[in-house]
């Protein structure tokens, strides 16, 4: 792990671009002043950082800006970056590999696996007694055809004379 501060000058680059754009620039500038000074393909900006371009717009960015760069070394080197005053969070948990889940997936007694299948069973069939409609009452039921209605002729809609 390598950790740097750099002061990075913005101004010059985000000139030469439309006024609505000069933020985005600036974004884009970090990244390549990261890229070439820590010899790194991929950067990664930190939400405060992201937060002190974008205060004032994205039309008008600050013309420099201070950063703390840490470069993390894995299968893929890359470099996470933010405002010095900003802490950067480090790396989560890694994620399992297939090994380390097969080797929990046998470890793990059948006994417990019928067990919650047999829970989650109950747990389902609780659920679709809740949620199963009530029986209509017999005075809601449909009411006989009208007599005009009676008048009407099959489907076709014509009326009796």
């Amino acid at each position: 792990m390598l950790e740097r501060k750099y002061i990075i000058p913005l101004r010059k680059q985000f000139l030469k671009v439309q006024t609505y754009r000069r933020s985005y620039k600036a974004s884009k500038t970090i990244k390549e002043f990261l890229m070439k000074h820590m010899k790194v393909p991929t950067v990664k900006i930190g939400k405060e950082l992201n937060e002190y371009i974008l205060k004032n717009g994205r039309t008008n960015p600050p013309h420099k800006v201070e950063v703390k760069a840490i470069k993390f070394d894995d299968k893929e080197p890359y470099v996470k970056v933010n405002l010095i005053t900003a802490p950067i969070e480090m790396e989560q948990e890694k994620k399992k590999s297939i090994k380390e889940k097969l080797k929990e997936k046998l470890t793990t007694k059948p006994e417990d696996k019928t067990k919650l299948e047999k829970e989650k069973h109950e747990v389902l069939e609780h659920a679709k007694l809740e949620h199963q409609k009530p029986a209509t009452p017999e005075k809601f039921s449909p009411k006989k055809a009208s007599p005009k209605a009676e008048m009407i002729i099959g489907e076709t809609g014509k009326k009796q004379r």
